[in-house]
Order: structure tokens, then C-alpha cells, then sequence
């Protein structure tokens, strides 16, 4: 790996980002290990641990991508199929039927 040579590139890459709208690295030094930058549209995490990954890491990675692709919350589907509806709507009647003969 080469940690310099990817934050020169991520630096160089800069201008382009602006020219079409986005944000540079915001940056043009190497941060400290294990100070991610990643405020605008580029980021860097040059981390200590070598090439074990820690839980620090996947926080900076997974909030970068966060910011940039807008996660939404998972809401599962609440509409039922109608043919699932109509045996769900036989098993309540089956039920129902059952509970007035064990009345009687």
C-alpha cells in the first residue's frame, strides 16, 4: 500500500471535484494517523492498526457513506397479497367457529 500516494491522488483529484460541483478532500497536508477526513465529497482514513480493521474504521466508513448515499430506515411492507388476505380472513372465521362450538 502506499498511503502518500493515495492522499496526493485524492488531493490532485480536488480540483476536478469542485469544477463539477462537489467538494475537495479539504485538505492539502496528511492528517495524523487515525484522524479520518472526510467532510467533503472525497475522504481518507490512514489508521495505526495496520491491516487489521477496527470497529474506529468501519464508524468513519460507514459515515462517510452514510452522508453520500442518504441510508433511509428499513420499513417493511405492511400490504398483504389479496390471496393471502383471503386465508388469513378463512383462518379468522375457521377460529371464530371453532370458539362458538366449544361454547355451546
Amino acid at each position: 500500500s502506499d498511503p502518500n500516494g493515495q492522499f496526493l491522488t485524492l488531493v490532485a483529484a480536488g480540483p476536478v471535484y469542485k469544477l463539477l460541483g462537489a467538494k475537495d478532500l479539504g485538505v492539502t497536508e496528511m492528517p495524523a494517523l487515525d484522524k479520518p477526513v472526510s467532510d467533503g465529497s472525497l475522504g481518507y482514513h490512514y489508521h495505526s492498526s495496520g491491516h487489521t480493521v477496527l470497529p474506529a474504521d468501519w464508524k468513519a466508513f460507514l459515515d462517510f457513506a452514510n452522508r453520500h448515499f442518504k441510508a433511509t430506515k428499513y420499513r417493511p411492507r405492511t400490504r398483504r397479497s389479496p390471496r393471502r388476505a383471503e386465508s388469513r380472513a378463512g383462518i379468522r372465521s375457521h377460529r371464530e367457529e371453532s370458539k362458538q362450538d366449544t361454547r355451546r
